[in-house]
C-alpha cells in the first residue's frame, strides 16, 4: 500500500465506476466510465466497448445511450468541487420496451408455427409422389 510523503497533497485525477445493468430481454450489461478530473476528459464503455467519448467535461451533463431497447441516462452533476455519477433508466420506456417485447414474441411465436405447418403440409401432399 502507497502513502503519500507527510505534508503532500494526495489528489485524485481519475473517476472510474461501474454499474451492473439487467435489460429487459435479461441480458446482463457492465456499464463504466472513467472521467479524468483534470482533464474533464470522459469515456463511458459498456460490456469492454466504448460506448461514448467526451472532451473537457466540467460542467453537469446528462448523456444518453441504448442498451438493447432501453434507453439510459447518465448524469454527471459538479458540487463542491466534486462529481457525482448517476445512471438511471426512466420508467416510461421501460414501459413502452415492455409493450414492444410482447409483441414480438406473438411475432416469433406466430413465425414458428408457420413453418412447422407449412413442413407438416408439404410432407403430406409429397408423400404420394416419394417413392417406396
Amino acid at each position: 500500500m502507497c502513502r503519500p510523503l507527510a505534508g503532500a497533497k494526495t489528489k485524485q485525477t481519475l473517476a472510474q465506476f461501474n454499474w451492473q445493468v439487467t435489460g429487459q430481454t435479461g441480458r446482463k450489461y457492465a456499464v463504466g466510465i472513467y472521467h479524468g478530473l483534470s482533464t474533464g476528459h470522459l469515456v463511458v464503455h459498456c460490456n469492454s466497448r466504448v460506448v461514448l467519448i467526451d472532451f473537457n467535461v466540467n460542467q453537469p451533463k446528462t448523456y444518453s445511450f441504448l442498451l438493447d431497447r432501453d434507453l439510459c441516462e447518465l448524469k454527471i452533476d459538479r458540487e463542491d468541487n466534486q462529481y457525482t455519477y448517476d445512471l438511471d433508466l426512466p420508467d416510461a420506456l421501460q414501459e413502452v420496451s415492455n409493450r414492444e417485447i410482447s409483441w414480438d414474441n406473438y411475432y416469433a411465436f406466430g413465425t414458428l408455427v408457420a413453418f412447422f405447418l407449412t413442413i407438416y403440409l408439404l410432407v403430406i401432399w409429397l408423400r404420394p409422389y416419394i417413392p417406396s
